[in-house]
């Protein structure tokens, strides 16, 4: 069964401009074509452009006259200019609706969930006997890191994994989300609370340091590094978490 891909509103308001990658726009074309969803939520990003930028004209000078008949009906300079103004007054109110209209559209979109919702919903059916009987500093540990580094063409120290304190590195699983690889390190903390460290590759560069949050009722954290977004969820103890995240957002 293939994975439906959730665009991002930014992604098909660039397909809409104009300005997305070749690869992206026919990759939109070919999934709007079978995906009513899809083909809809493009609909609803729609607006008339040209009534707007009609408006804009209007507003800056660059419209077509006023209609001759209502600079013939009166000679007088003042009421010649007082039409004009209600002419331009009625741009404006066409140019608010408009507006309007847009940020109506946007605002009652729904969010679409990312990977970090999905990753926050699985590890949220964690419970202490998930890991508690997984015995820590195996081989097994070390083929599944190994399988986790190939994946993700990113390199895991265990040692640096297991020497952030209050964190007991457990086990590394290889999921995935829209065709990339999403790596999970579950830890347990002191406490008996499963922690996971998602890990996925994203595109460009940036780097965000980590933002404290709750994510289905637990603590988190997330951050982007080097061509990599991170996510560390697990447990009540903010305290914890980000303490941990500053520890993983230092040697990853």
């Amino acid at each position: 069964m293939t994975t439906k891909r959730l665009y991002t509103d930014e992604e098909l308001t660039s397909y809409l401009d104009g300005e997305a990658a070749p690869e992206l726009q026919q990759e939109i074309e070919l999934a709007a074509a079978s995906d009513r969803s899809l083909a809809e939520r493009l609909r609803t990003l729609s607006l008339d452009t040209e009534d707007i930028k009609s408006a804009f004209d209007e507003l800056t000078g660059t419209a077509p006259e006023p209609p001759a008949v209502l600079l013939q009906a009166d000679d007088d300079a003042s009421r010649v200019q007082g039409r004009f103004n209600t002419y331009q007054a009625a741009s404006i109110a066409c140019l608010v609706f408009a507006v309007g209209i847009l940020l109506g559209r946007v605002i009652s979109l729904p969010n679409q969930p990312n990977w970090q919702d999905y990753a926050a919903k699985y590890h949220a059916l964690y419970v202490t006997e998930t890991l508690a009987r997984v015995p820590s500093n195996s081989k097994s540990l070390d083929g599944s890191l190994a399988r986790a580094e190939n994946a993700l063409r990113h390199k895991f120290n265990k040692k640096t994994l297991s020497s952030v304190p209050g964190l007991d590195l457990k086990r590394s699983q290889i999921l995935g989300f829209e065709g990339r690889p999403l790596i999970q390190l579950a830890f347990l903390s002191k406490a008996g609370a499963p922690v996971a460290l998602c890990i996925i590759k994203k595109s460009g560069g940036t780097k965000n340091p980590p933002v404290v949050s709750t994510m289905e009722g637990l603590a988190a954290a997330s951050w982007s590094k080097e061509g990599y977004e991170y996510l560390l969820i697990g447990g009540r103890d903010e305290a914890l978490i980000k303490d941990a995240a500053a520890a993983f957002h230092k040697t990853l």
